[in-house]
């Protein structure tokens, strides 16, 4: 039976308990950055989303491997094994993934090596603010903030990794919605919102959530008159 990774941490001088709290794994031309979620009294784990290295599409479908090395996901290991679903990829017999999920696990056991020393409270502050374009510090959430997150349709991983290393999202609506509603479109400001506030929500596509959200924080849309000119000539 192979070791554990428990036991191979311990065998190269490597404290399980001080595991680093975020991981790079590049196997098979996919990347998976894992976040390690840790809490006392539970299983310690790191999770992540695969995506290709080839054109940077994150993989539906996100995966965890706990601190025995057992990998949970099978359907990110099918997009690891096909190194990312290209097109023309073809569907993978059982022993091509287990094969698959072998090596990735020793991936993340050698990526877990080598960052050992490293900084990687700021690398996973970095991550989180790439993944969601939010500014991340540490701080603690409450209830309100994760019913907001959750909302805005964060991930529930992402969500953990914060909470379990002390982290907290800089939850600002105006600068959340700009990303989704075109700057030269509308503006986000206070006030109650209109019938052009429900116009733009319309046409930009958003969620009830968001919009529920928007209310929730008093604030509604202006269109810009760039956009109302443009309205106007369309309708001549």
């Amino acid at each position: 039976m192979s070791k554990s990774i428990r036991d191979q941490l311990t065998d190269t001088a490597l404290d399980p308990e001080a595991t680093p709290t975020i991981v790079r794994v590049t196997y098979n031309e996919t990347l998976t950055v894992l976040r390690k979620v840790e809490r006392p009294g539970e299983p310690t784990y790191w999770a992540g989303t695969p995506q290709s290295l080839a054109d940077g599409k994150r993989c539906r479908y996100g995966l965890s491997v706990d601190s025995e090395g057992w990998i949970n996901g099978s359907a990110a290991i099918n997009f690891i094994t096909s190194k990312g679903w290209r097109p023309g990829s073809k569907r993978r017999s059982r022993k091509d993934k287990a094969s698959a999920a072998k090596k990735f696990r020793a991936a993340f056991v050698h990526a877990l090596l080598m960052a050992k020393g490293e900084d990687t409270i700021s690398m996973l502050i970095e991550s989180l603010q790439a993944q969601t374009g939010m500014e991340v510090a540490p701080a603690s959430m409450n209830q309100g903030d994760l019913e907001t997150l959750a909302l805005m349709g964060i991930t529930h991983d992402v969500v953990q990794a914060a909470l379990a290393n002390g982290l907290a999202f800089n939850l600002d609506m105006p600068a959340y919605i700009a990303r989704h509603v075109r700057p030269t479109y509308a503006a986000c400001e206070p006030g109650e919102w209109d019938a052009e506030s429900e116009e733009v929500a319309i046409t930009s596509s958003l969620s009830e959530g968001q919009v529920f959200l928007l209310r929730l924080s008093g604030l509604r849309f202006r269109k810009l008159e760039v956009a109302n000119k443009r309205r106007q000539r369309s309708r001549r």
